[in-house]
């Protein structure tokens, strides 16, 4: 090489190192740093491990943990499988929320929802995991009032209320080698549905349902985005994000590449690109000039991300990091008063959204805007039974019974006195169910066996069976069958 072709050599070199160093500034100089926190999910250190989350329309956020559904209200998270009649979690898979007030919860055999204006839950389908048994779940995500499914064997499960349509036709098109991968997207009609292999499909909900198959946009796999120009946004893993346009695929640089990467987009049409160590924000304008956020700890290994309004919420194995990327922090979720013990005894969902909860260390009442008011007289509430839809009836320890009035946001005794009896001083309520024949009848179970109360003359008699009492069992616990004038004792 002779010496004009060495100092061309060493100009490009240092073109190369001025622009390489040069964009790393900007990097460094455009990257805010930003602080998360994590959310106080449990009051006693322990380990939350979130399968999946979600936010409904009154802004709640919703989460599976340790198969068991939880709602959060800003200081804890409420167990909601113990408050809805007919309904107990059965392994949940996964979870979305509607715009018409529903959360529909995937569980290992069936589909349901919770209708959050009275907190009943509707079974939707249990057949289709009975006929395909080998179908194992993937995801479930939600647009508006559409909720979508997808199995590994490739059929999808289509929900708009309480009308499901399974679709089967891309079946045939799903081998161990092209198989349903990450989560869809909707796009302006139809669902984006990724699959292995580049391969990609869209799903057209209608009164005849239809998915159309496209061939591979030679990528490995990925999370397909649509843009209103044409073409696609694709998340590639650890590889960062690329634009697929005029059947041509560009590696976007300025995005970040890692193995541990997950992208988000929120109802806005914003996205983030998510690290253990940094938070890139960006839309369809700002493709080339990203919003750069270093956060001031690193994530756990996180395995969901929700992006929703200015807040996005990280899952992990130790619970569930939020970083605010607004410049306010909205209020959204209401906090109870503090409550040094936070083990759950019973809770009670009114038709307003409106809920009573009883813990070891007292009452709360919150109301449908999220104001709560803490009853700390009322320590320990055994049993909750709902006398029409603004009273509940208290069962406390020793056999006191109290009546709870939201319109009034007040407790008041029953009747004075204890349900014991002189040889039975004490009544130790664990459970109680109204008869389905008689109204005015209500069961109860508790330590010294089971007794009827009768609402309209208020007298309290021991239960028995061929003249003999239920007494002789140490502890009675009662599962009430809603649908019939029977119930089951187990011992």
């Amino acid at each position: 090489m002779d010496e004009r072709g060495s100092f061309i050599f060493m100009t490009n070199l240092k073109k190369q190192f001025l622009l390489t160093f040069f964009s790393s500034f900007l990097w460094v100089l455009n990257a805010q740093s930003i602080a998360s926190y994590r959310l106080p999910l449990s009051s006693d250190g322990a380990i939350w491990v979130v399968k999946d989350l979600a936010v409904d329309h009154q802004e709640y956020l919703w989460l599976i943990r340790n198969g068991r559904v939880y709602r959060f209200d800003g200081l804890s998270a409420v167990d909601v499988g113990n408050g809805i009649a007919g309904w107990y979690p059965e392994s949940p898979l996964g979870i979305a929320a509607t715009s018409d007030g529903r959360v529909y919860i995937a569980e290992q055999n069936r589909l349901g929802y919770v209708d959050l204006s009275d907190w009943s839950y509707h079974v939707v389908l249990e057949k289709f995991y009975a006929d395909v048994p080998q179908a194992q779940f993937l995801w479930i995500e939600a647009e508006q009032d559409q909720v979508i499914l997808g199995f590994d064997t490739g059929h999808l499960i289509f929900v708009q209320g309480k009308c499901s349509e399974v679709v089967t036709d891309l079946v045939p098109r799903v081998t161990q080698n092209t198989g349903l991968f990450n989560p869809p997207v909707y796009g302006a009609k139809s669902w984006i549905i990724p699959f292995q292999q580049g391969y990609w499909a869209e799903y057209f909900p209608s009164a005849v349902p239809k998915t159309v198959w496209h061939e591979s946009i030679s990528f490995e796999q990925g999370l397909l985005y649509p843009l209103n120009q044409g073409g696609f946004l694709i998340h590639g893993g650890g590889r960062g994000l690329f634009q697929f346009h005029n059947n041509q695929l560009r590696h976007l640089d300025q995005f970040m590449e890692h193995d541990r990467l997950l992208v988000a987009q929120n109802q806005s049409g914003q996205w983030v690109q998510v690290s253990p160590n940094k938070v890139v924000q960006f839309d369809e304008s700002t493709l080339n000039r990203p919003n750069y956020f270093t956060l001031s700890k690193t994530l756990p290994d996180f395995n969901r991300v929700l992006y929703h309004r200015d807040r996005v919420l990280v899952a992990h194995d130790q619970g569930v990091d939020v970083i605010p990327l607004g410049g306010y922090q909205p209020k959204v979720y209401q906090p109870f008063p503090y409550l040094e013990n936070q083990s759950t005894r019973g809770i009670h969902f009114f038709n307003q959204g409106d809920f009573f909860y009883a813990s070891y260390s007292g009452a709360v009442y919150v109301d449908p805007s999220g104001v709560a008011k803490r009853f700390p007289k009322y320590t320990i509430v055994y049993a909750l039974l709902s006398l029409d839809e603004h009273r509940l009836l208290l069962g406390n320890e020793g056999g006191v019974l109290d009546v709870f009035d939201r319109r009034t946001q007040t407790i008041t005794p029953f009747f004075s006195g204890k349900l014991g009896t002189p040889k039975n001083p004490e009544i130790y309520l664990m459970a109680m169910a109204r008869s389905d024949t008689q109204p005015e009848m209500i069961y109860m179970g508790g330590y010294d066996g089971l007794w009827t109360l009768n609402l309209t003359t208020r007298e309290v008699k021991p239960l028995t069976f061929k003249g003999k009492r239920f007494s002789q069992f140490n502890r009675i616990i009662i599962y009430f069958i809603l649908n019939v004038n029977s119930f089951l004792i187990k011992f």
